[in-house]
């Protein structure tokens, strides 16, 4: 009987537990999908806010500009901190021949980054060229770190459930204690006065 309880105990909880995880699962992937989106959006804002810029070095950290503008004898102008290897110098001669906007993600040194190459800059559109180059670790380590944490509290969660649900099942199932026999109540009965005469 024992083995029989905690053997349906235990499927119980794996159910609940199942149930749970995949609950689990689906609030975490909206939860990332969400964020994720919203990180991608804010990147691409940021690229079209720096290709606005004057000059190179009003770039904000992390973001790398590189420019050729034509009043000033076309001379490329780039970042001081520029790492080497990430400009694209094909997809800026590309977009001053004339040719669509160029928007890529390149790797250097282990580093991802997101570059955009265009001739809308604003009021100075179509005379002058820019690429920008945003830095992407920082957006790296926080998607990771959400993902870590969710995956962290779901284990931590599922632990939790399995344990709480693996209580309430036996509970749920144990059989109710059977009355012995020998214990029924037995009701006082009433003294009989007798009547002496």
């Amino acid at each position: 009987m024992g083995d029989d309880l905690r053997g349906a105990s235990l499927r119980l909880t794996a159910q609940f537990t199942a149930l749970l995880l995949i609950i689990l699962a689906i609030v975490g992937t909206l939860v990332y999908l969400i964020v994720s989106t919203s990180v991608t959006e804010s990147n691409q804002r940021a690229l079209v806010a720096a290709t606005r810029l004057d000059s190179p070095q009003d770039a904000p950290s992390g973001t790398y500009l590189s420019l050729v503008d034509t009043r000033t004898g076309g001379q490329l102008i780039s970042s001081d901190d520029l790492p080497e290897g990430l400009l694209d110098t094909a997809a800026i001669q590309s977009v001053a021949a004339g040719g669509e906007d160029v928007q890529e993600q390149r790797s250097v040194d282990g580093r991802d980054y997101l570059l955009l190459t265009t001739s809308a800059t604003g009021d100075r559109s179509h005379d002058r060229f820019v690429q920008v180059a945003l830095d992407l670790h920082e957006s790296s380590e926080e998607l990771g770190r959400l993902a870590t944490a969710l995956i962290a509290g779901g284990l931590v969660a599922a632990m939790l459930a399995f344990a709480t649900a693996y209580l309430m099942a036996r509970r749920a199932i144990s059989p109710w204690p059977r009355r012995s026999p020998c214990s029924a109540a037995s009701s006082p009965t009433p003294a009989t006065n007798s009547a002496h005469h």
